[in-house]
């Protein structure tokens, strides 16, 4: 069967369960330049995305939702367009022509395959199957640019796989899986891990091992061969969370992503230790399907050492790739009835964008306003941003000013009709949303006052966090978004 056949789109749309998703996934493998690109369709969203992270000493990269006539994906055709980003398949090799719509990364890139395409079909994650395709090593040339930072690339190691089925990010599974090519190009050999357990990780259900030599598979190691050692913590310099406002629902601390694994496996004569060391993280994070909780896929960029023999060959090799973790998040809620809601604001103000936001998730997800107003109960919170003020409640969102102004910093709240008070600009609130601060950072360096009980604080955090779950669910917000994003004081 043809690459072109075999690595197509499915893009099933009938009914059956659970919505369809399918997307393409394509690595370039440096030690000193990480590019990830996915471009993916979901039935459930009724639409494409495309998730896009990239290191070269600084981040880069986000997430973009198309829909409509910015969606063009034939079923058996491996072609595909979203947005301004096109994939095109000329028989040998890949064409990668991206371009974001933020203008943060932009890439013209040609992927040649150096091997076969290894498929895998029905694997069982949670109670459903995800099918796919693995093209372990590819050769890239071509330029990319992130954030006017440009590449050229000349035949750097690579990697592509294409999965697709009806399974749930909210079901009981969680993988590891990575890929690892050599630092060098004569270097023959080139490694993929998988490892699938229930959603809390403590019953194991697969694990394999693959070696490849020049692209063919050379061995695979199946679970009873496999020893797997796992130390330490991971505590990277630094982290990219796309998209950027999602960072605000994780919390600091990673816990339970491993500093380095180490797989060895053994079957008569063959023999082989994988050590891959983490170096630096990027979190995509993809909301669950029901309830309130996010999963989020860990993409731990790592440096890999084999060592071993296989088929009577001494094997040495080192090299980079990712462990791609999966790890899901749950926010506890409770709901609450949704009033009828005063509106007095400004056109353009801050207030007006959060009424306007709240009006749309109502709209579009009225169960995750309930969440929102479920968190923040009966509190009636004042916001201070300088310029400008605004005032919010279950029932009311407006403008303050004048004689109906805030009370000065530190004076009590009582009398003033407001139980907690909130200060921070329009400079820091978009440092928040956009991912260059986190909430803790800005408290620490002062870009965020709170005044209020402790109870109040507490449940205005998880008011916030619910209104960020809601937003990443609700289509539509993005133009509020770009207009909250907009310079002004």
């Amino acid at each position: 069967m043809s690459l072109g056949t075999v690595d197509s789109w499915r893009l099933e749309t009938r009914p059956g369960g659970a919505p369809w998703t399918e997307w393409q996934h394509f690595l370039v493998q440096l030690p000193d330049l990480h590019v990830l690109v996915n471009l993916s369709w979901d039935q459930a969203l009724d639409g494409g995305r495309s998730i896009v992270v990239a290191w070269d000493g600084a981040w880069a990269g986000g997430v973009e939702v198309f829909r409509g006539g910015r969606v063009g994906i034939v079923p058996g055709r491996i072609d595909a367009r979203l947005g301004r980003t096109r994939l095109t398949f000329d028989g040998l090799r890949y064409h990668l022509h991206l371009r974001m719509d933020s203008g943060a990364v932009k890439a013209d890139l040609s992927f040649t395959p150096t091997c076969d395409a290894v498929p895998s079909y029905n694997l069982k994650l949670g109670t459903r199957p995800m099918s796919w395709v693995q093209l372990p090593r590819l050769v890239v040339s071509g330029r990319i640019a992130l954030n006017d930072r440009e590449h050229t690339l000349a035949g750097a190691p690579a990697y592509h796989d294409h999965n697709w089925g009806r399974f749930r990010w909210a079901d009981d599974f969680a993988w590891e899986w990575g890929t690892i090519a050599p630092r060098e190009s004569t270097s023959p050999w080139s490694f993929a891990l998988l490892r699938t357990t229930d959603r809390g990780r403590r019953r194991l259900r697969d694990r394999v091992l693959y070696v490849f030599k020049e692209g063919r598979r050379a061995r695979l190691f199946e679970p009873h061969q496999i020893r797997v050692r796992s130390p330490g913590t991971l505590t990277p310099p630094d982290q990219f969370t796309v998209p950027a406002a999602a960072h605000l629902l994780l919390p600091g601390a990673l816990g339970d992503l491993p500093a380095d694994m180490t797989f060895s496996a053994q079957d008569g004569d063959d023999v082989l230790e994988l050590r891959v060391v983490g170096r630096r993280l990027a979190r995509i994070v993809i909301p669950e399907e029901d309830g309130v909780g996010v999963v989020v896929i860990n993409q731990v960029f790592v440096r890999g050492e084999a060592e071993g023999r296989i088929g009577g060959e001494d094997l040495q090799a080192e090299g980079s790739g990712v462990v791609e973790m999966i790890r899901g998040h749950r926010h506890p809620c409770s709901l609450a009835d949704i009033p009828p809601r005063r509106r007095r604001t400004a056109d353009g103000s801050l207030g007006s964008l959060l009424a306007r936001a709240l009006d749309r998730i109502e709209r579009k997800q009225p169960e995750h306003c309930a969440a929102i107003l479920g968190a923040l109960g009966p509190l009636r919170v004042a916001v201070d941003c300088g310029a400008e003020s605004f005032g919010f409640a279950a029932d009311c969102v407006e403008d303050r000013g004048g004689d109906d102004g805030l009370p000065a910093w530190g004076t009590p709240l009582q009398g003033a009709g407001h139980d907690l008070c909130v200060r921070l600009d329009r400079r820091a609130l978009r440092a928040l949303v956009g991912g260059e601060l986190t909430l803790e950072q800005a408290i620490a360096r002062r870009r965020v006052d709170v005044q209020g009980t402790v109870p109040d604080v507490l449940a205005l955090h998880r008011t916030v966090t619910s209104f960020v779950h809601a937003a990443l669910r609700t289509p539509g917000l993005e133009d509020l978004h770009r207009e909250l994003m907009e310079e002004r004081p």
